[in-house]
């Protein structure tokens, strides 16, 4: 008898030995899965967004020879989502473009270059919009604005050059002559203009972006418009005189484009209305000069001699938060790990106070 009780002492001890392994080696793997959980990391300030150089609401309509391109890397499509069904139309493009979704479109002359299609109402259309909703609500609190209300942007006003910073409009903001954006031979720089109710340009008017690094690719513009709640853009022009801009227009109702006016390095992006175009050219992407030439673009165009991404970048998407481009956010635990984390310091507790009661 003597030897079965110390013999069921062994085992007890031994299990408890095995429980006390158990225990240490549950809290240096939680620990471990906390230490070397995977990053979050950003995505890009436009989402699907990116792909889409003219994005609209209700309807996107053209006139005249409008010519759309990108790159096989950033698309430059064209989109409408309202209700996904035949009411989510283009008119104006002409039917040798590729199209997409159950809307429908009116033929004319408009272009949209392949690999690029014109998306009405289907589900690319659609993620596009709410990924543009998540950055226009991000973009239009980020940072500390200076306050330029008031006062006109470009050489025929009163601010002719403006480094990389966030910049304010109570109202209405302005354009006239030639703006210089200088990004002083630096990466990652990046420009916010938060416009309370609308942007107007000047006919001849231009944006012009210089010294920039490695092409400008990690360089973001972002004019949102309609901060104060309503807003819409307007880029002025004629024939032979037309607004030459660049950076992402992100409106809150619609946006504009006068004869002749172009956008490079950039987007149409309307949350609500429409966009509506008039013998123009837009690109999402820098392109070369020889490309500018091939589709179109008349006079001093892109400040880059090399093709590269557009002014999609220097921001990213955090947690539907803008950040700015950088080795990447905070690790942050998954559930997962959290979960196992606590179950590790929890046994580690109750082994602890058995410990102490023993």
């Amino acid at each position: 008898m003597r030897n079965v009780t110390k013999k069921t002492g062994q085992i007890l001890d031994e299990v408890s030995k095995m429980k006390r392994k158990f225990l240490m080696v549950s809290v240096v793997a939680a620990s471990a899965a906390f230490l070397y959980t995977p990053l979050v990391w950003a995505t890009p300030m436009l989402g699907s967004a990116t792909d889409f150089a003219v994005l609209a609401h209700t309807t996107v309509t053209n006139t005249g020879p409008t010519v759309i391109f990108g790159s096989a890397a950033t698309l430059a499509n064209v989109g409408v989502y309202n209700n996904g069904d035949e009411g989510d139309a283009s008119t104006g493009f002409a039917p040798t473009n590729t199209y997409a979704g159950p809307g429908s479109h009116t033929d004319g002359p408009g272009l949209v270059k392949a690999p690029a299609a014109i998306h009405l109402g289907d589900s690319v259309a659609n993620l596009a919009r709410t990924d543009l909703i998540t950055s226009y609500s991000a973009l239009k609190s980020y940072g500390t604005a200076s306050n330029l209300s008031g006062l006109i942007l470009g050489d025929g006003g009163t601010i002719l050059s403006l480094g990389p910073g966030v910049y304010s409009f109570d109202s209405t903001a302005q354009l006239n002559g030639t703006l210089t954006l200088d990004a002083g031979g630096l990466n990652g720089q990046f420009w916010v203009f938060q416009i309370g109710s609308s942007l107007t340009t000047a006919s001849a008017s231009a944006v012009k972006f210089i010294n920039a690094p490695n092409n400008g690719a990690d360089a973001g513009v972002f004019w949102v418009v309609g901060t104060g709640g309503t807003g819409s853009a307007t880029l002025g022009g004629g024939v032979g005189v037309g607004t030459k801009f660049e950076g992402n227009i992100l409106a809150q109702d619609s946006i504009t484009l006068v004869t002749d006016s172009t956008i490079l390095n950039g987007r149409a992006l309307a949350i609500t209305g429409a966009v509506t175009l008039d013998s123009n050219v837009i690109s999402d992407i820098c392109p070369t000069a020889a490309e500018e030439l091939s589709n179109g673009v008349v006079g001093p165009g892109s400040s880059s001699p090399n093709s590269g991404p557009g002014f999609s970048g220097g921001l990213e998407l955090v947690n539907g938060e803008a950040v700015p481009i950088g080795p990447g956010p905070s690790p942050v635990p998954e559930p997962g790990t959290m979960m196992l984390l606590s179950a590790g310091f929890l046994g580690l507790a109750v082994y602890c106070k058995r410990r102490k009661n023993a």
